[in-house]
């Protein structure tokens, strides 16, 4: 037979040794998987056959026995962790839980002061105490406590406590009151406060000619009259009468676009003995003039001639109260403004209306709001709510939004009317308000608190005006 070159066989003895090692890994490998295997199925036999507290090895409650002290059990496979005691009756004892011990130890573990001691007093009354945990369970209890740590430490930083609290319980926590959101609102006004609202002033004087029999009345100016038209300014005029007859009247010039008057008139009322004059009542009324429609009451005084001393010329400068014809009558809305100067908008809430003045036969009204955004004295923009049918009182919460920027701002207002919608005929305006920088004082306040309050929401009620 041929030899084999030496290379060939080189190459035989590699092959076998690579599989000699191959076959050897694969064996370790094997003895390594089974002994770990045994390792887990060993320790989880441990822990089935663990007892209970209070049952033994097999599920069963412990046998009647003798009263022990202490130490393992002799009938117990392995170590049993648990130490006890069969109620004898008649007879009083005490069951105590001690911890698992190892075959190692020889003497049982001293029980600390905290394990707890469940026992039956000699007058038959269960006393229970702090009871260990089991130590299976030990490492879900930590995890538990930690997490209910952990939120009460939320609960304390954030007010957790008390949000969950009044969510989960119907009543209200001793010492806590309920917060209505209406609190938040302004206050209505009042008729009082209807009735003081200011519209402006009036500078007059009064004088007596006893030789002429003539009554002397000097109409000087006025000051900050109440604005009717859209451009946010009036067209006054003064209307002079003695009541109680209306038929002999006199009136002063128009003055347009102003809110700060001056006439300097003097009007004569010839003929009247001094004593009739004591019966009479001198009417001033200031109105705004009105080409297309009738003229809006701005304003009145009435003065008895009985209380004034007609010896001598007396000057007064007295505020005007508001015309009888629409104050107070027309209802009140309340409205919120929102100004944000870097956004250039302006937000408008509509917010309800109150004590509406009725436009329809049932003594109701279908109210809406209209807004107009004028600039210049132009309108430029308009929007209104929904129509809210046979109520006096709607309520609305809508809001709007005009982009106003900072430069325009001094040249801009809204006029916000309250309307009758009518399906077969006009629509009637029941009243409405001017808000802008050369409103009337009260809407020109609501204004200024606006401006001073930049992204901040102000809210105030308006006395509806006849608008014409």
């Amino acid at each position: 037979m041929q030899e084999l070159p030496a290379e060939n066989e080189v190459l035989h003895q590699v092959i076998l040794a690579m599989v000699s090692a191959a076959f050897l890994m694969v064996a370790a490998m094997s003895v390594f998987l089974c002994g770990f295997c045994n390792f887990f199925k060993k320790s989880s036999d441990l822990e089935q056959k663990q007892p209970i507290l209070g049952m033994d090895e097999n599920g069963q409650g412990f046998k009647k026995q003798g009263a022990t002290s202490g130490g393992y059990n002799s009938n117990a496979r392995k170590s049993s962790p648990v130490i006890s005691t069969g109620l004898v009756p008649g007879q009083t004892n005490i069951q105590r839980v001690q911890p698992p011990m190892r075959r190692s130890q020889s003497t049982p573990l001293t029980m600390p002061a905290s394990l707890s001691t469940v026992f039956e007093q000699p007058d038959r009354q269960m006393v229970v105490g702090q009871v260990q945990p089991d130590a299976k369970k030990l490492g879900k209890q930590t995890s538990v406590t930690s997490a209910n740590s952990a939120f009460s430490f939320a609960s304390g930083a954030f007010g957790l406590s008390d949000r969950f609290s009044r969510r989960l319980s119907k009543s209200p926590e001793p010492g806590t009151e309920l917060v209505d959101r209406r609190q938040s609102l302004p206050p209505e006004p009042s008729a009082e406060m209807e009735e003081e609202e200011y519209v402006g002033k009036l500078q007059f004087s009064i004088k007596y000619e006893f030789t002429d029999e003539t009554l002397i009345v000097k109409i000087f100016k006025a000051i900050e009259l109440l604005a009717k038209d859209f451009s946010g300014t009036s067209d006054p005029f003064v209307k002079v009468l003695l009541l109680p007859n209306k038929k002999h009247k006199m009136e002063t010039k128009v003055k347009r676009k102003k809110l700060n008057p001056v006439w300097n008139e003097t009007f004569l009322f010839e003929g009247f003995p001094y004593n009739k004059l004591q019966e009479r009542i001198l009417h001033l009324e200031v109105l705004d003039y009105d080409r297309f429609s009738r003229n809006d009451p701005i304003g009145e005084l009435n003065i008895p001639l009985s209380e004034i001393d007609l010896t001598q010329e007396q000057q007064f400068f007295k505020a005007l109260s508001p015309s009888t014809k629409s104050a107070g009558k027309l209802g009140k809305i309340l409205v919120s403004l929102c100004f944000a100067p870097t956004a250039g908008r302006i937000t408008i809430v509509v917010m309800k209306c109150d004590t509406l003045a009725a436009k329809d036969i049932t003594g109701k009204s279908d109210p809406y709001v209209k807004i107009w955004h004028v600039f210049q004295e132009k309108k430029i923009e308009k929007r209104k709510t929904i129509v809210k049918y046979n109520t006096l009182n709607p309520v609305y919460n809508v809001s709007f939004l005009f982009h106003v920027s900072l430069a325009k701002i001094r040249d801009t207002s809204f006029i916000i009317s309250v309307i009758d919608h009518d399906r077969l005929s006009k629509n009637d305006t029941i009243g409405g308000i001017i808000l802008g920088p050369k409103a009337s004082p009260s809407e020109a306040n609501h204004w200024n608190e606006m401006m001073n309050k930049p992204r901040v929401p102000v809210a105030q009620w308006h006395v509806l005006k006849d608008m014409g």
